[in-house]
């Protein structure tokens, strides 16, 4: 049972008399799921759920600067369903195969959408009342002994407006539309080097590189505008590279970390353009 319980007390006579509000509602949610072991290499695991998502504090009042209040946003609820395998292969001694892969089909009712006003940059949480999300994802890793690691994982999510008409009965032109500021394919790949006993039998050395890709995805909804002037998020990949010594039996720690070796231009889901590289130098010291 999820619980709900808002008040909200009108401090300042510029609020609409309509913003006081005290509410206490409640939610259903349930789920069931199962596994199956096969063998150690192939097991097999669904489930199915109904999931309900209460609004965060920021959703519902905003933070008073870039985001707007919207006492009227409801809770998202969703039924899912999810089915997958995964299983460990063994070669020999030292190697080993870790893979998962599974899908999923959501059913959303009210999803909480952040909407951006290009022109203000003001952004508001709004209810899309009927969304379905269809995806497919996986990773598989690889392990050398205790001394090399790689592992990669790819996600291909596509959740769609699926409201055939708005609220005034008009046909709704981002019916079937992707919904905007979300990726829709992405994934990353790490690989990690470990060597051991490099000045003395208690040091380690740890060198690891890491490569992020995000594919292009629309900033506002498809259906409004030419789709050859529309804003976009371009596809993105970025790659980043550390180096950790530790000795003492990992009691002192150097670490040299450079984050965007190519010093590509980068943005978030809204295209607010991140930092570019970055060089790092951090020390750790565990107290005992």
């Amino acid at each position: 049972i999820y619980v709900e319980s808002l008040r909200i007390i009108q401090l300042s006579d510029r609020w609409n008399e309509d913003a006081k509000t005290s509410k206490v509602k409640t939610y259903p949610g349930y789920g069931i799921g199962s596994r199956y072991n096969v063998s150690e290499w192939l097991q097999v695991k669904a489930s199915a759920e109904h999931a309900v998502r209460l609004p965060l504090s920021r959703e519902l009042l905003g933070n008073g600067t870039t985001v707007a209040a919207n006492m009227s946003l409801r809770p998202e609820s969703s039924g899912n369903i999810n089915a997958g395998v995964f299983g460990n292969l063994r070669i020999g001694d030292n190697h080993s195969i870790y893979y998962e892969a599974g899908g999923y089909w959501r059913s959303v009712r009210d999803m909480i959408h952040l909407v951006t006003n290009e022109n203000t940059g003001l952004s508001l949480y709004s209810n899309i009342s009927r969304v379905t999300v269809r995806g497919v994802e996986g990773e598989i890793s690889y392990h050398f002994a205790d001394r090399l690691h790689l592992t990669t994982n790819w996600s291909y999510s596509v959740s769609r407006d699926m409201n055939a008409r708005r609220s005034d009965g008009k046909p709704s032109v981002t019916y079937k539309n992707r919904i905007p500021n979300r990726p829709w394919f992405y994934g990353n790949t790490e690989l990690t080097y470990i060597h051991r006993q490099l000045f003395d039998k208690y040091d380690r050395v740890r060198f690891g590189y890491s490569v992020q890709y995000v594919h292009w995805f629309f900033l506002t909804w498809e259906g409004y505008g030419s789709l050859s002037s529309k804003s976009k998020i371009p596809t993105q990949l970025d790659q980043s590279v550390y180096l950790t010594y530790s000795w003492k039996n990992e009691r002192y720690n150097v670490t040299g970390e450079v984050n965007n070796i190519f010093d590509r231009t980068l943005y978030d889901n809204y295209k607010l353009q991140k930092p570019g590289r970055s060089i790092m130098v951090k020390f750790r010291l565990f107290l005992e």
